[in-house]
């Protein structure tokens, strides 16, 4: 479930997509994070996606895209236009409802009006600073000129107690993952108006792993809003964890991944901080269970985390794990509930996976895709090599979808 460009180590090279760029740095996060408590107490639909600030972070010409494209592995990408990117800060709600802050990353085209918008949504990161919003970030210069160079509007949140956002980030929690995302594209409506542009309604839904998850739990909620002004037209999540409950919680337990302890730690601490059914001390052995928070406090990369933590078998109580697996827990209740297998877009989907994927297993695509076709839903499944793992399916799953948004949004035209 990682993200991006953690394994490619592209970002020096990278940088060269806006090497050239005029940035303007705004205030700093602390007095953000104060402005949430300065909400009202209880934030009514109309207080959502509410924008506080918009901070330019820079322009790239259509060459100096080109040029980090291809030194990001993707040289055969279609280049259209220049991009401008901004950091919008908004009002949205917590895991539990109330009102807080986020933040996330808007990149329109400069050379021609954005023809549909694309949401994208990142892979795990467990430190809050590494999201596509921040200044000079690799993965967010990489993926802003990967799909707004085609022309596409982009909105990417750091979801929620990531980026600029106060408190810990419940980490694969879908319903929160999907309002911070609804909120930030209200918000970029308005960011966008106050530049005179229009912001497409119509939406391309992707995202990475962690991304996956949350592209899925967003086409729900958006299609669930009898009255919402969008309209997902694609959807192309890329090597997700659709299926919590069994086929990666379990598989992490045991498989040969370096991270299976950092990523099943960090699910059961966001678990336990957002429904508080269970605590530290009933889930984790000592002395980790005094340890864990500290761990996941936003400051500490995810491959350190994993460096530090034991196997799962020593990690967890067994009585947890044994309770889990028998489905006699809430926290196994809780993973069903965040599973993302049973929804049915009724756009387009295609989901993309590598077959050698140890981090986010196959099995979480087939079984989605499995449950859409029975539901009627138009899925096509994307493998994309015997060899691909996880990291790799981002490097070739991502241009992919672009160029399947670039024939979607030629056939829209077509049909207008």
């Amino acid at each position: 479930m990682y993200r991006i460009f953690r394994i490619y180590k592209l970002l020096v090279s990278i940088a060269l997509l806006l090497c050239c760029a005029p940035f303007v740095f705004a205030q700093p996060a602390q007095s953000l994070c104060e402005a949430a408590s300065k909400l009202p107490d209880k934030a009514g639909l109309d207080a959502r996606g509410r924008l506080i600030r918009s901070d330019f972070l820079g322009s790239a010409t259509r060459d100096q895209v080109a040029q980090g494209l291809a030194a990001t592995g993707w040289p055969d990408v279609v280049v259209k236009t220049g991009i401008d990117l901004q950091r919008l800060v908004y009002t949205t709600i917590d895991a539990h409802g109330s009102p807080t802050i986020a933040s996330g990353l808007l990149v329109l085209p400069t050379d021609m009006g954005p023809i549909a918008t694309v949401v994208f949504e990142h892979g795990t990161t467990a430190q809050k600073t590494n999201v596509l919003s921040t200044p000079g970030s690799g993965e967010g210069q990489a993926i802003a000129g990967l799909f707004g160079s085609g022309g596409f509007a982009l909105v990417a949140p750091d979801y929620l107690g990531l980026g600029l956002s106060p408190g810990p980030h419940p980490y694969l929690h879908a319903a929160s993952e999907a309002t911070a995302t609804v909120d930030l594209l209200r918000a970029a409506k308005e960011a966008a108006r106050s530049r005179q542009t229009r912001l497409p309604r119509r939406l391309y839904l992707t995202g990475f792993s962690q991304g996956g998850q949350a592209a899925l739990a967003t086409d729900r909620l958006i299609e669930n809003e009898r009255c919402t002004h969008w309209r997902v037209a694609a959807v192309a999540p890329i090597a997700g964890p659709y299926d919590l409950a069994d086929t990666e919680f379990q598989g992490l337990l045991t498989g040969p991944s370096p991270d299976s302890s950092a990523y099943l730690a960090y699910l059961a601490v966001s678990y336990i901080r957002v429904y508080g059914a269970e605590t530290n001390g009933d889930v984790f052995q000592p002395p980790y269970d005094s340890q864990i928070d500290s761990l996941f406090d936003g400051q500490n990369p995810l491959e350190q985390i994993a460096q530090t933590l034991p196997p799962p078998g020593a990690l967890f109580r067994p009585e947890f794990l044994d309770s889990t697996l028998q489905t006699r827990n809430a926290f196994a209740n809780q993973l069903k509930e965040n599973n993302t297998t049973g929804i049915t877009p009724r756009a387009p989907v295609r989901l993309y996976y590598g077959e050698a994927d140890v981090d986010v297993f196959p099995q979480n695509t087939l079984l989605a895709a499995s449950a859409m076709k029975s539901a009627g839903v138009q899925v096509d499944v994307i493998d994309l090599g015997p060899g691909v793992d996880h990291p790799a399916s981002a490097q070739l799953g991502l241009p992919a979808a672009r160029a399947w948004f670039d024939l979607v949004a030629e056939d829209e035209q077509h049909e207008r």
